[in-house]
């Protein structure tokens, strides 16, 4: 009975290869974006720091005034800090260890006299960073 369904299936191939070989792509592409998007949830639900993700807070704050934040509904919330607002939460000392991260740009002016400077990107850290995050150095 199954060689019977092999031959029909064959004969169907055989009779239209165009819908044959756009079905077969069909099921690939489901396949493979589906395969893709279980390997993304699968990274992307790990622990980013491992050993540390259970110690690590970041503070959230709201500078705006009250009235603002309420009709908002507090979905628009700044995602940075002031630098007044940094240097007040690092000398409040509320934790063990205390970092503040912000990116930015720096020249760089090559050793080489005849290359040019440029701007190149970067991480600005404070020195607890290293310890908390067990960065060499």
């Amino acid at each position: 009975m199954f060689a019977y369904y092999l031959v029909l299936a064959w004969r169907s191939l055989r009779r239209s290869r165009v819908l044959s070989a756009l079905m077969v792509l069909a099921i690939g592409l489901g396949i493979g974006a589906s395969m893709t998007m279980i390997t993304v949830l699968h990274v992307m639900s790990g622990d980013p720091v491992p050993g540390l993700s259970a110690k690590l807070f970041v503070p959230l704050l709201d500078p705006r005034d009250a009235s603002h934040a309420a009709q908002s509904g507090g979905q628009d919330t700044p995602d940075g800090f002031t630098w007044t607002d940094v240097t007040n939460l690092l000398r409040a000392h509320r934790g063990d260890a205390q970092a503040a991260m912000a990116s930015g740009y720096a020249a760089v002016r090559p050793a080489s006299a005849n290359l040019h400077p440029f701007f190149e990107d970067g991480q600005y850290v404070t020195a607890e960073f290293f310890r908390m995050f067990a960065v060499p150095f």
